[in-house]
């Protein structure tokens, strides 16, 4: 077990996770964490991810770097156990599904721009958007409960300042 404060942000697609994390770790002065880079070595590069053996070695690494603690943004359960014993908090960021649907076309708006129908990528996104339509949080609400380590459940609509202060006073009633 590290002496580091270690928080994981779970949650389904567009909760707000990453957003989060940004915030809450510039605040405690905690390290970043971001699950897609680990998982994919180019970003947004979905196609290519890395085996999990290898994004896991690469988060534990990047774990032992980390000074005072991490807060990872992103979905770890398919990730190495061994990334286990590094929390002392899981936050599980609930969103209703039609604000996530939202936040995923505004975030691909921003991020590819207009999307022409025909094109792969048009055709890729609604695969995407498809698949957050259909998601349920049952196999995120299984790990967390599998792991033993304090579980906190956020509302990802109130404020990135509302939901830090919650992290905040949890980690200090561990």
């Amino acid at each position: 077990m590290t002496n580091k404060t270690g928080i994981v942000l779970v949650g389904l697609n567009g909760a707000g996770k990453s957003t989060l994390a940004k915030y809450a770790a510039e605040k405690l002065a905690f390290d970043l964490l971001e699950v897609e880079d680990y998982w994919f070595e180019k970003q947004h590069d979905y196609q290519n991810p890395r085996k999990a053996s290898e994004a896991s070695q690469l988060m534990m690494e990047a774990i032992a770097r980390a000074s005072k603690g991490f807060i990872i943004g992103g979905n770890v359960s398919s990730l190495s156990k061994e990334l286990v014993p590094s929390l002392s908090l899981i936050v599980y960021v609930d969103v209703a599904k039609e604000i996530r649907v939202q936040r995923v076309i505004q975030r691909d708006k921003k991020r590819y721009g207009s999307l022409e129908k025909g094109t792969d990528l048009y055709h890729s996104r609604q695969d995407f958007l498809t698949f957050v339509q259909s998601r349920t949080p049952d196999t995120i609400l299984s790990w967390m409960e599998s792991t033993n380590i304090p579980m906190l459940t956020i509302d990802g609509t109130d404020t990135l300042e509302q939901n830090t202060s919650i992290i905040q006073q949890r980690l200090l009633s561990l």
